[in-house]
């Protein structure tokens, strides 16, 4: 969550749409929407791997393993705030 509050505090992506951290136990996924797999992938390079790296320096620890990633192409997307 420290490089999630690094790559936040450069505010929103471009072409971001949403982002959502998932702990089940002890696996984290996260899931993004963005405007185009070209906007992720750019928003990957110039903002979130320089944080990674960062943050491994920092624990003495070398290039970040690359996780598991799917692109899926979104047909449809709702988002709902709560009224209050």
């Amino acid at each position: 969550l420290a490089v999630s509050k690094a790559v936040a505090a450069g505010g929103p992506p471009a072409g971001a749409i949403s982002h959502a951290i998932v702990q089940d136990g002890d696996v984290v996924r996260v899931y993004d929407i963005f405007e185009s797999e070209e906007a992720l992938r750019a928003f990957e390079q110039e903002r979130l791997l320089p944080e990674i790296r960062k943050y491994m320096s920092a624990l003495g620890g070398g290039e970040p393993p690359r996780p598991e990633q799917q692109v899926f192409t979104c047909v449809e997307f709702m988002s709902t705030t709560a009224a209050g």
